[in-house]
C-alpha cells in the first residue's frame, strides 16, 4: 500500500492529528515496527478511535467510524482539485489524474482491517470500530451522511473518486458545502457557520404575500443569473422580516444559495468578506439586520467616505455655570465627545462639529429681565 505522504492532491488530510496518527499505525503494522514500542501506540490508537467514535456519534452516522472519518475529513478541507470541482462538472486534466492517485491509497487505507494492528498491539475494540451504532438514528449532517453511504458502496479507488466529484459537483467543498448560514467572525477575521437555521418556510409565513413574492422573485433572478436587486426589509419588530430571510435560505440552500450575516458595526469589513468569497462558485447574500441610519451611527459613512456629524453643547459646556453643574457636566462631555469623534473619523473625510448656543430668544427666556439676559450675554 502507497505510504501516506504520498498523497498529492489531498497531502493536507496529514494535518489533521486522526488520520496521520491512524496512517501512521498502519504504516508501522505493515513494516512489522509496532511491536517494539505497544505502549506509544496503544494510546496513540486509542485516542484516534475515541476521537472517531465521539465524531460519529456527533453526526449520528452508523457503520465504520474510520471511514465516516475519512468522509467528514473529505467533506470540510479545500484543495485546488475540490474547489475547481465546486457545483460544476469537470472532466480530465491533470489534477483529476493526480486525484485518481490519491484515492487509490486512500481506499486501501479506508479498507485496512484493522484486527492486524490490534493483535499486534493487544487491543480488542475492531468490532466497535468497523461496526459503529449511534444512540441517535438521526443525522446532524445530512450531507457527510451521504458521503460517508457513497463510500460504503466504493469497491475500487475510482468508485471512491466518482463519490468525491459527485458529492463536489452537488454540495460543493468545505464550510460553504456543510452549511448554508454564516456570520462574519471580527476577532477570527474570517467567515464562520453561524447557528443551525429554524426549520421555517415561506408558507409558515402568514399575511405577507405580495412581499414575500417580491423577495422570492428578487431571489430567483438573482439565483439564475439575471438582474436583481438589493433589499431593504423594513418595519416593526415582529413582522417577520428575519423569517423570510431564514425562509428563502431554506428553499434556496440547494441552488447554491449562502447567507452571511454582517453586523453593522462590522460595515467597514465588507471588503475583507467580499475578498473571502469573490472566487467561490455559490451566490451569497450578505444579510444587515437592524441597519439604521440615525445621524449619531457612523458606520455607513466609512463606506460612504464622506459625512457630517453636529452635535449640540451649550455655552455651559464652555464656561460652565453656578447650580448647574450637572447640566455644565453632560454639555461638556459633548465637547469632549465632538473632539474625540472628529480624530477618529476625520481620516473617512467625516467632519465633526459641535454647536454651544449662548442665550437665545425663546419662551423660556422671555420672563428674564433685560439686565438679566445681558449678564447671560456676558
Amino acid at each position: 500500500m502507497p505510504p501516506a505522504g504520498e498523497l498529492i492532491v489531498y497531502r493536507n488530510f496529514e494535518s489533521d492529528e486522526v488520520f496521520s496518527g491512524v496512517t501512521a499505525l498502519i504504516k508501522a503494522e505493515r513494516a512489522g515496527a509496532t511491536g517494539e514500542m505497544p505502549a506509544e501506540s496503544v494510546r496513540c490508537y486509542c485516542d484516534c478511535v475515541e476521537k472517531m467514535a465521539a465524531a460519529a456519534e456527533g453526526l449520528g452516522i452508523a457503520g465504520s467510524i474510520w471511514r465516516t472519518w475519512l468522509a467528514r475529513l473529505l467533506s470540510q478541507r479545500e484543495n485546488a482539485f475540490a474547489l475547481s470541482h465546486e457545483r460544476r462538472k469537470i472532466s480530465g486534466g491533470t489534477m483529476l489524474r493526480l486525484a485518481a492517485n490519491d484515492f487509490d491509497t486512500l481506499y486501501a487505507y479506508m479498507n485496512y482491517d484493522f484486527r492486524a494492528l490490534e493483535k499486534k498491539i493487544g487491543v480488542d475494540i475492531g468490532g466497535c470500530l468497523a461496526d459503529f451504532t449511534p444512540s441517535s438514528k438521526k443525522s446532524e449532517n445530512a450531507a457527510v451522511a451521504a458521503l460517508a453511504a457513497d463510500f460504503a458502496m466504493a469497491s475500487s479507488g475510482a468508485e471512491l473518486l466518482a463519490a468525491a466529484e459527485k458529492f463536489y459537483e452537488e454540495r460543493g467543498c468545505g464550510k460553504f458545502a456543510l452549511y448554508c448560514g454564516f456570520r462574519w467572525d471580527s476577532h477570527e477575521r474570517g467567515i464562520v457557520p453561524a447557528a443551525p437555521l429554524e426549520k421555517i418556510t415561506l408558507s409558515d409565513i402568514i399575511g405577507y404575500e405580495e412581499q414575500k413574492k417580491i423577495v422570492a422573485e428578487n431571489t430567483d433572478a438573482f439565483l439564475s443569473g439575471r438582474p436583481a436587486n438589493n433589499v431593504l426589509l423594513y418595519g416593526e419588530g415582529g413582522t417577520g422580516k428575519s423569517s423570510t430571510i431564514k425562509a428563502i435560505l431554506n428553499e434556496c440552500a440547494q441552488r447554491g444559495l449562502r447567507m452571511i450575516e454582517v453586523y453593522k458595526h462590522q460595515i467597514n469589513d465588507l471588503s475583507t468578506i467580499l475578498d473571502a468569497i469573490k472566487r467561490r462558485n455559490y451566490k451569497f447574500i450578505l444579510v444587515m439586520d437592524d441597519l439604521s441610519f440615525e445621524p449619531s451611527e457612523v458606520e455607513y459613512k466609512f463606506r460612504r467616505k464622506s459625512g457630517r456629524i453636529v452635535n449640540v453643547s451649550s455655552m455651559w459646556g464652555v464656561t460652565g455655570a453656578s447650580c448647574e453643574v450637572a447640566y455644565s457636566a453632560s454639555k461638556a462631555a459633548v465637547i469632549g465627545l465632538t473632539k474625540a469623534r472628529a480624530k477618529e473619523v476625520g481620516l473617512s473625510v467625516i467632519t465633526v462639529n459641535c454647536v454651544a448656543p449662548g442665550v437665545i430668544d425663546t419662551e423660556m427666556n422671555a420672563n428674564l429681565s433685560s439686565a438679566d439676559r445681558a449678564a447671560l450675554c456676558e
